[in-house]
């Protein structure tokens, strides 16, 4: 069962400031051990987001493109109600995040709801981003550091 929705942010994030593979491989094994567990889900968006950036992250993701989850009914559909409910979204859904909608509506078409993961600030109304959105539409909204620690990752030395 997911609990998690995670957004481009955190992936890139990770993988290239905060923990990259090379002194941390184990956390990207974890990753991919809650995604192919289907802890986690990743919309293909956010694959086509970090497409556009073409470094080794995007190696990463190429070679896990299966578990990208594709469009479908249900996500178009909770899209739909949230660029309804949210008129500025659709600045959000522009240009170099245009995944980040698809994150939220992806951890809405799960009941319970998933939790969104991501590295965005708050932003505002007049600029909505990710956790402004989740606290707007009632879910529950956490960081990389925050996954890590509900699903029991550490570090072995």
């Amino acid at each position: 069962m997911p609990l998690y929705s995670i957004d481009t942010s955190c992936l890139i994030n990770a993988w290239n400031k905060t923990y990259q593979p090379d002194l941390f491989p184990s956390i990207w094994q974890h990753i991919e051990s809650l995604w192919r567990e289907g802890a986690v889900v990743i919309t293909e968006q956010v694959f086509h987001e970090i497409e556009r950036k073409d470094d080794a992250i995007h190696a990463w993701c190429q070679e896990r493109k299966e578990l990208f989850v594709p469009i479908n009914d249900a996500l178009q559909d909770k899209l739909a109600l949230l660029m309804t409910n949210h008129e500025r979204i659709a600045a959000v859904g522009d240009g170099r995040n245009f995944a980040d909608p698809w994150v939220i509506a992806l951890a809405q078409t799960f009941s319970p709801a998933l939790t969104v993961v991501t590295e965005e600030d708050k932003g505002k109304e007049t600029n909505p981003k990710i956790p402004y959105l989740c606290d707007k539409e009632g879910l529950k909204c956490i960081n990389f550091n925050m996954l890590l620690r509900a699903t029991s990752w550490r570090e072995r030395i």
